[in-house]
């Protein structure tokens, strides 16, 4: 799955799922709308297509999912996404740079450089990630970091995907102007000059920041539990 971005509150968003031929139903559960998850979020078995449709009347950022059992063991295998519902034009100031970044772990039987590797179950219980991510790959921001000017205003949607460990987002050598916890967007709830954002697993966060230098660093302050051969993908 990858990021999506709803434009404003009271947005229709539709979408198409196809699961494919094999053993097992997907479905999509959408963090970002109030509905009947048991009508409106069923299972698409193998072979069979299905169109979901919700309206997002809540501005924020919010985590997608696929929502068969074992929720977890789907989510940790890379089924999941952000939908940014933008406010209305005027309440949040204009930002030079926007990224969206979704946090999550991957749980393997192997690490994965030289051979492919599946899904661990034993270590998703003791919640012991062999990679701690940002979208979708480990360390790819030190080669690729995310860049803007001096003195430009940049805005991270951060979503955590988990399934099991939060995020603690912080950017090394700044302070965020103004955070949006839990995803929420209401200027009246927002925290000021935070240098971190707890994110928890399942939820998303709005921040923003004055640019100091070109390139920017970011990192979790979020330890792997009971494990220290997780790799950071800051």
């Amino acid at each position: 799955m990858s990021p999506r971005r709803c434009s404003s509150p009271s947005t229709t968003s539709s979408s198409s799922l196809t699961s494919n031929k094999g053993a097992i139903p997907h479905s999509v559960d959408f963090h970002a709308t109030r509905i009947a998850p048991d009508k409106a979020f069923g299972d698409v078995f193998p072979g069979k297509s299905v169109s979901y449709s919700f309206r997002a009347d809540d501005p924020g950022v919010f985590m997608y999912h696929c929502g068969t059992k074992l929720v977890s063991m789907h989510i940790a295998n890379g089924m999941y996404g952000a939908i940014v519902v933008e406010p209305p034009a005027g309440v949040l100031p204009q930002a030079d740079r926007n990224y969206v970044l979704v946090a999550g772990e991957w749980y393997l039987d192997s690490d994965g450089l030289k051979k492919p590797a599946q899904f661990n179950m034993a270590k998703a219980h003791a919640r012991q990630p062999d990679w701690m991510i940002f979208n979708g790959y480990a360390g790819q921001y030190v080669e690729h970091p995310l860049t803007a000017k001096p003195g430009e205003l940049v805005r991270f949607r951060v979503v955590d995907a988990g399934p099991s460990l939060d995020t603690d987002f912080h950017v090394v050598g700044t302070i965020f102007k103004t955070a949006y916890t839990f995803g929420d967007m209401n200027p009246a709830d927002a925290l000021h000059d935070v240098q971190t954002v707890t994110v928890p697993a399942g939820a998303g966060a709005s921040s923003t920041s004055r640019s100091i230098s070109p390139a920017f660093t970011r990192s979790s302050h979020t330890p792997s539990p009971l494990s220290t051969r997780a790799k950071s993908g800051s």
